[in-house]
């Protein structure tokens, strides 16, 4: 089993679920996600969780941010 930590910039209230593009700052680089979910009661999170999890085939976890639009996930491999 390996795992990569994802660092994303969600953007919810969109008109659908989709990675849109890689944005760079000093010293690591954020992916900008677009969620189809309102931030309200974990609705956006449990979006993104499915959305990386069914895209990459793999578990995930939220490691930060789970009420701030910058957030580390967990991607973690099953085999």
């Amino acid at each position: 089993k390996g795992f990569f930590i994802l660092e994303i910039k969600a953007n919810p209230n969109s008109r659908q679920t989709v990675f849109m593009e890689l944005l760079n700052f000093p010293g690591k680089k954020i992916v900008k996600m677009n969620i189809q979910a309102v931030p309200e009661k974990g609705r956006a999170n449990k979006v993104i969780e499915k959305f990386c999890a069914n895209y990459f085939k793999c578990l995930v976890e939220i490691l930060q941010g789970g009420t701030n639009s910058y957030k580390k996930i967990k991607l973690e491999m099953q085999k």
